[in-house]
């Protein structure tokens, strides 16, 4: 019945275009998302906002009026009974933010909904096809489950069995693992996301993940499995050193799941950890973001996630403590294989040692195929670069931290051809180093899987200049190598979210990267010590205390979500602690000038520039944080702050000019420091 509702509601969309010799003549809404997603599962704002795209063949339409009809099912909103809210015809040409105004709602309630508008001349359009969302746990007593582990070294194996008698509506499976986690059914893994779930300050808020799996289960046993990674919860030791700064230890792997299964007859059941799952390792015999993951076949437990499976070798799975943060729902895009690319050549420096150009730099993971006898290893290195001679340069990847090149190994179980891809860990490379492969692999053997953050394309560059078009076409690689649940620095080394290092207006001009900058923000927010911003957020890497000009990002971010999405829910729900970070900044100003901060950064022939001073940089920032908290405050209606920040940037700029400028010779002292003040307006008038 739902698919065929969704279907006439297509046909008669499309029988409204026909019947117009194909023309769009009014305005049609389409693309309708909620909290810019579409179809979400686990939304926890509970007056979660909508938008729509609008499309037309005419020129110069617009949008004038708008009709939302949310119901509770969807063959409600096809009788067109909004039973949750009727918006009513609503004069306005908005079609982003429009808040959802109707009945409070509950824990995984599915909300189905639609949107009709008027164009300029006054006609009304039809119902664009439906849509829906549906509510996460908003409450922490709606969990049932609780947190278990294991006490085991390696990659930890949960599985339960459970029988189902009767026909199920609606099951959904609200989880999550850390710090990464791989959910399968019946034998089949759910889902397609990898790396989950994102990184976060775990004893402030951890992430769970909603899948709808009522598709899976079936009549009889049914069978549950997940298997964890370390992720950044449990950055191991390599070598006797771990990567960065200080414990960055949480504590051992854990898992929270519960399964909630709606029958037709009205009944539910919920599946949940607790002491009755069972645990056990498997072939994951390490995995450590930094270094690589270590697989070894012969340990696979073939049918462990699969109905009937003998466990009772067994252990019975331990009753945990909670990581210390509440569960959020993930409203972020998760983290997936996006596509996969094949190596150039391969050549061999050595033997029994060969080496692969992958033909691109990239943040992902090879997928090997290998037929081999029982017991060999085939181990695998990563770099950036070559020598003259052929062989991996591995520098850049972080040996100079963990004394280790990033390796993945795969021991094979002699079973013909095996196909095998890492779980818990990526690299940035462009070059693999391949030893101990049975006789002389071929490009087929590899295939590169790139690996991010699922964000949208949402614009493109193209121009008559190739060079052009290729530095345009590498920053775009860039950026998404460093989209992973954060926005780290680099993909192959540090992989640390810096609040300098990151590139917040060419994302936003080319992808859908809203929600993870939101997050970045949030990120900053939990992350602060002692109320200031740290370098890096989130975790317990922190880089330390940010300087005045890099924890600028804590103003700058929420500005931008305002300037080009038109998002001022960030700015509002941050803006004490922006308000506390300008008020440090005027503490610490001294006539206005801030005289500390990271300043411009590798200059060439210096780490840091000898001729464009650091209070230059650190107060042009100061003025632009000025500027930006004006703007913001006069968005959000506090009226007294906008008169105080456009006071304070004044006094900014004066003092700027007055410090810095050499007004016979019209320069601030050098390239940098003379685009930066172009760049912020700080050039006094006339002489740009």
């Amino acid at each position: 019945m739902r698919v065929f509702t969704v279907v006439l509601q297509i046909i008669l969309l499309s029988m409204s275009i026909l019947c117009s010799g194909g023309d769009i003549e009014g305005l049609v809404p389409l693309e309708l998302k909620c909290e810019y997603s579409v179809n979400p599962l686990g939304v926890e704002n509970k007056n979660p906002r909508l938008s729509w795209v609008l499309q037309s063949d005419v020129r110069s339409q617009k949008q004038t009026a708008y009709e939302i009809l949310v119901s509770s099912s969807d063959d409600k909103l096809m009788n067109n009974e909004g039973d949750l809210w009727s918006s009513g015809k609503v004069e306005s040409d908005r079609s982003v933010h429009v808040t959802y105004k109707g009945k409070e709602l509950n824990s995984g309630t599915r909300c189905w909904w639609k949107v009709s508008v008027w164009d300029k001349d006054g006609n009304v359009s039809v119902w664009s096809e439906p849509a829906f969302w549906e509510m996460g746990l908003l409450n922490p007593a709606d969990w049932k489950a609780e947190w278990i582990g294991c006490d085991c070294e390696s990659a930890p194996m949960f599985r339960r069995e459970f029988k189902i008698t009767k026909t199920v509506k609606d099951a959904r499976v609200y989880i999550s693992g850390l710090g990464y986690y791989e959910l399968s059914i019946n034998g089949s893994k759910v889902g397609d996301h990898v790396l989950d779930p994102g990184q976060t300050d775990y004893e402030q808020r951890v992430f769970y993940v909603v899948y709808d799996v009522t598709k899976i289960l079936k009549q009889g046993g049914n069978a549950v499995g997940v298997i964890l990674g370390d992720g950044w919860y449990n950055q191991t030791v390599v070598n006797n050193k771990r990567f960065g700064w200080g414990d960055v230890v949480y504590g051992k792997p854990r898992l929270i799941a519960q399964m909630h299964i709606v029958y037709s007859d009205g009944t539910e059941e919920l599946i949940v950890t607790d002491e009755t799952w069972k645990c056990s390792t498997g072939p994951i015999v390490l995995d450590n973001l930094y270094l690589g993951e270590f697989y070894d076949a012969r340990l696979e437990k073939p049918g462990w996630d699969s109905p009937g499976y003998d466990d009772s070798g067994w252990d019975g799975a331990e009753i945990v403590d909670a990581p210390g943060g509440r569960l959020v729902s993930q409203k972020l895009q998760p983290i997936k294989k996006i596509k996969t690319i094949q190596p150039v050549s391969i050549s061999n420096p050595k033997q029994g040692l060969y080496v692969y150009d992958m033909g691109q730099n990239f943040s992902g993971w090879v997928k090997l195929k290998v037929k081999g006898e029982k017991g060999t290893t085939i181990q695998l290195r990563f770099a950036e670069t070559v020598f003259e001679d052929g062989m991996i340069d591995p520098a850049s990847t972080g040996v100079y931290a963990i004394d280790i090149v990033q390796t993945d190994k795969y021991t094979c179980k002699g079973n013909g051809q095996e196909i095998w891809e890492p779980r818990f860990t990526y690299h940035g490379f462009q070059y693999v180093e391949m030893t101990g492969f049975p006789g002389i692999p071929a490009l087929e053997n590899i295939e590169g899987v790139v690996v991010n953050t699922a964000v949208e394309e949402f614009g493109t560059f193209k121009c008559s200049d190739e060079m052009i078009n290729r530095i345009h076409q590498t920053a775009v690689w860039t950026t998404l190598a460093n989209f992973h649940g954060i926005v780290t620095d680099c993909p192959h080394r540090e992989r640390c979210q810096w609040l300098g290092d990151i590139l917040a207006e060419m994302s936003m001009y080319n992808f859908n990267s809203t929600l993870l900058f939101t997050k970045f923000v949030r990120d900053i927010e939990t992350g602060r010590r002692g109320g200031q911003p740290n370098h890096i957020s989130p975790g317990r890497r922190t880089g330390g205390t940010a300087s005045s000009d890099w924890g600028s990002t804590f103003i700058q971010l929420p500005y931008y979500l305002y300037l080009y999405y038109g998002d001022i829910s960030v700015a509002r729900e941050h803006y004490d602690g922006m308000t506390f970070f300008m008020n440090y900044l005027q503490k610490i100003a001294k006539d206005y000038v801030i005289y500390e901060g990271w300043g411009d950064l590798f200059e060439p022939g210096s780490v840091r520039s000898k001729r464009t001073p650091s209070e230059l940089t650190s107060t042009a920032f100061f003025y632009y944080d000025a500027v930006l908290m004006r703007d913001m405050a006069g968005v959000l209606g506090k009226k007294d702050d906008e008169e105080k920040y456009g006071r304070l940037m004044e006094n900014i700029e004066s003092a700027f000019i007055k410090h810095f400028y050499n007004k016979n010779n019209k320069t601030f002292g050098s390239q940098t420091a003379d685009a930066v003040a172009l760049n912020f307006g700080l050039v006094p008038e006339g002489d740009e």
